[in-house]
């Protein structure tokens, strides 16, 4: 697959990101779900994604937009997914206190249906992108998000630690705040941090580059396993998808293509730099994802 730079409403972006998977031959969609709704199963694994139309109304949660929700199996009379389920959140907006909060569709539904920003890479190795929200809320801040959903086989991990290869994460950015408060990860159907990302991964250095050579220096970040500690003693992983970019570094900017010759394969590769922000003003956070040619991870 190619890099894509697209412009939808929430459910035209659901939808992007449903039947591009689904053109894969390792996925296939899941007829039996609710309208404007999306599902889609990775084959070899039995593995259910779920995409819909998502929010939370409870105590300091406040917010809309659309989540994964992850699954062992798939209920078709209720059109949900059962056994075993995990989720990641992506809000677009967060409101500002219990008052202000949407709890009906149709106060919802004006927001879903404005026009937002998506730009990702996917292939059969999952999904990185960057949803940019270019709107103002009345009531509370805009949102943009980095998510990664990456799906890793066992013979690129450190050892089989007996989990399926799900690994996926989200970093929210906005005027509230953009640290590490707002990111969450989900490995497999085993965990799901909230609030708790780093013990996921760590992420080292960002990105740089030189004055003296003009290179760019980066790092790709490891995986670990280490969800009860902030030890990161059990590196399970690690990803050659995305990694962060200096925010301060004058060098880099939003857009600037880095390549990359990968050692295992003499291959180039290239990332794209995107900036996630919120319209509201927040201080921007810097990644770069696959723009061409992405590293394919080893089967066997």
């Amino acid at each position: 697959m190619t890099f894509k730079d697209i412009t939808a409403n929430i459910f035209g972006i659901m939808q992007s990101i449903h039947d591009d998977f689904v053109a894969l031959p390792e996925f296939e969609t899941v007829v039996e779900v609710a309208p404007n709704e999306y599902a889609f199963k990775k084959v070899d694994e039995n593995l259910y994604i779920h995409i819909k139309e998502d929010f939370r109304s409870y105590r300091d949660d406040y917010w809309m937009g659309f989540s994964f929700f992850f699954s062992s199996d798939w209920d078709t009379t209720n059109k949900v997914g059962s056994g075993t389920m995990k989720e990641l959140n992506i809000p677009i907006y967060e409101y500002g206190s219990y008052e202000e909060r949407h709890d009906t569709y149709a106060e919802r539904e004006p927001y879903l249906l404005l026009n937002y920003d998506l730009k990702y890479f996917l292939d059969k190795y999952g999904v990185q992108a960057v949803l940019r929200n270019p709107h103002s809320h009345r009531y509370g801040p805009s949102v943009s998000t980095i998510f990664n959903l990456e799906f890793i086989p066992v013979a690129a991990r450190e050892f089989d630690d007996g989990m399926n290869s799900l690994f996926a994460w989200k970093h929210e950015c906005s005027a509230i705040d953009n640290t590490l408060n707002h990111k969450n990860a989900v490995r497999g159907l085993n965990y799901h941090s909230i609030n708790n990302a780093y013990k996921l991964f760590n992420e080292p250095k960002p990105a740089f580059k030189s004055p003296g050579n003009n290179k760019i220096y980066f790092e790709f970040p490891y995986y670990y396993n280490d969800f009860s500690t902030n030890a990161y003693l059990t590196p399970i992983a690690r990803t050659r998808r995305f990694f962060q970019v200096n925010k301060n570094d004058a060098g880099l900017i939003a857009n600037d293509i880095i390549t990359w010759i990968d050692p295992d394969g003499a291959t180039l590769r290239k990332f794209i730099v995107l900036e996630v922000t919120s319209e509201d003003g927040s201080t921007p956070t810097f990644y770069a994802i696959p723009y061409e040619n992405a590293y394919q991870y080893s089967t066997t």
